[in-house]
């Protein structure tokens, strides 16, 4: 595992980190905790989730997970969005549910559409407070390394009891840092309104932006998250591009292009972010281990230049 180091935190912070969003829904609680297991074995300190995460248990099997561990570990909790009113029929059928989605992962569509949905929510500072109180509850802690504003507006943002809210939270040592889960733009407006935001997190699209778009010491540290949203349309390019694929394959890649594909995202997500965090669901063993592997390599400037051309010519596809 690779570390970087920000002021805001004590202890070094490893380079990929773990999402929680499916813990406790699409995966259940005992694979989901002995998942956590494995990534802290493997090094893995950053841990991100969020009260609607998992239908609203993400953050109660994450507080689990962390008892003795706490110092040694990174915890992101978010507020803004809440989970859906708990309904008893559906909770008796969730483990059915979850059983046959990890047989037949194409479903998995199909059980989301009927699920009941989280719900966002007009930020004021008493809420901010609330949750404050509610989610280290949770998470069997007194405080949160980050606390993010999850996916907030303009106007939520321009609000000053919101912006007085998360500054006592770092006043009273609630959260070591706080900051803003949602655009890049919303971030960048958040931190003129707010200097002392510190996280910064969105989703990495190299259809998007291929930019690089780092840390910095004396700037919010950034984590990038949906790594593999664009999984699907790049591996279609590259079955259809023969010679782009060749390209790749020069650079030590697989043949395989259920392989190649996401080689090349966590790749060019964790060069574009190189001083940040780069948020991965790691449930399965193998995609662990496969994670770290990446965080290992030392890629070469022409290989870098690779990924960008690949994904500069496939978005000219799209």
């Amino acid at each position: 595992m690779r570390y970087i180091r920000h002021p805001a935190f004590a202890a070094p912070i490893s380079r990929i980190g773990f999402g929680c969003a499916s813990l406790g829904s699409r995966v259940g609680a005992r694979e989901g905790l002995a998942a956590l297991d494995r990534a802290y074995e493997a090094s893995v300190t950053w841990y991100d989730t969020a009260p609607p995460f998992g239908d609203g248990s993400s953050e109660t099997i994450l507080g689990q997970f962390i008892g003795r561990r706490r110092d040694k570990v990174q915890i992101v909790t978010k507020v803004g969005i809440v989970p859906a009113r708990r309904n008893a029929a559906l909770a008796l059928v969730k483990p059915i549910a979850q059983r046959i989605v990890a047989a037949v992962p194409s479903l998995r569509q199909t059980v989301s559409r009927v699920r009941p949905q989280a719900t966002k929510v007009a930020l004021t500072g008493e809420f901010v407070r609330l949750s404050l109180r509610s989610s280290p509850t949770r998470l069997w802690t007194d405080y949160v390394d980050a606390l993010a504003l999850h996916e907030p507006t303009m106007q939520d943002i321009d609000r000053d009891d919101v912006i007085m809210a998360l500054e006592e939270a770092l006043d009273r040592g609630q959260a070591s840092t706080i900051g803003i889960a949602g655009s890049s733009e919303i971030g960048s407006f958040a931190r003129r309104r707010c200097p002392r935001i510190g996280l910064l997190q969105y989703a990495s699209d190299p259809f998007e932006n291929a930019a690089n778009h780092a840390s910095h010491e004396d700037g919010p540290i950034v984590v990038t998250n949906s790594v593999l949203v664009r999984l699907r349309a790049l591996s279609v390019a590259l079955q259809n591009d023969a010679e782009t694929r060749v390209a790749v394959e020069q650079f030590g890649y697989s043949h395989d292009v259920r392989v190649i594909a996401p080689e090349l995202l966590v790749d060019l997500a964790l060069r574009t972010n190189r001083d940040g965090i780069v948020l991965l669901s790691m449930f399965d063993a193998g995609h662990l281990a496969a994670n770290a592997s990446r965080v290992e390599l030392d890629l070469e400037p022409r290989a870098i230049e690779l990924l960008r051309y690949v994904f500069t010519s496939i978005k000219s596809m799209n």
